[in-house]
């Protein structure tokens, strides 16, 4: 599995879990980091990476439909840190 961290998280999160996740990145890194959500998570479904954000509410009211195409790409999702 392949996290892609959001900006409200630490950039070195996904080096630090290199070894655990291979591949993991954060938005930063990939020049998300002031993207419009809607382009991170179609570029998390492109490239089969489970998002980590601590937005969840935003994650629940804005994003229904992008979790319901997340859930069908059947490599990509979402993990919510509270």
């Amino acid at each position: 599995m392949k996290l892609l961290f959001d900006e409200n998280l630490a950039p070195d999160l996904a080096a630090s879990l290199a070894p655990l996740y291979p591949g993991s990145a954060h938005v930063h890194a990939l020049g998300l980091g002031s993207a419009d959500d809607a382009v991170v998570w179609q570029y998390a479904r492109d490239h089969g990476f489970t998002i980590v954000t601590r937005d969840a509410e935003s994650i629940l009211r804005r994003h229904a439909e992008d979790l319901r195409n997340l859930e069908e790409s059947g490599e990509a999702g979402v993990l919510v840190l509270v």
